[in-house]
């Protein structure tokens, strides 16, 4: 398996609005909000990404924290059963619009490999390629 690049890095917020602001307001990042998403366990999550590699998930009661970094790969299910016949788990999998994602325990860190058409995650996120 080949991944074309590190696409971003995934921090979880307690407020989603706040972290946009904090962010900007530290780091000058602007990020575009991607909608709600129901993942396969059922939590229903906001979240919004910037084009310099960094996504805020709401995850209401929690402190800022490391939530995940993403890879995009070519061949997503390639990349999966790869993994896989490397020992590694594959915990979830889902859409966020046009943007497939496959959740994997890392090393006791949360990897996710992504796919989607195109070369903007934002517009494909938002179902908008």
């Amino acid at each position: 398996m080949k991944v074309e690049k590190l696409e971003r890095l995934c921090l979880g917020v307690p407020d989603l609005e706040e972290g946009i602001k904090s962010f900007n307001n530290i780091f000058g990042l602007e990020f575009e909000f991607v909608g709600e998403v129901v993942l396969p366990n059922g939590a229903k999550i906001k979240a919004a990404i910037s084009q310099q590699g960094f996504e805020l998930v709401e995850v209401p009661g929690k402190a800022i924290h490391f939530r995940s970094f993403h890879f995009k790969a070519k061949d997503l299910e390639e990349a999966k059963s790869w993994v896989q016949d490397n020992g590694v788990k594959v915990l979830s999998e889902f859409s966020v619009g046009q943007m497939d994602e496959v959740v994997l325990d890392l090393f006791g860190m949360r990897a996710i490999l992504v796919n989607y058409p195109g070369d903007d995650p934002i517009a494909a996120a938002k179902g908008e390629v």
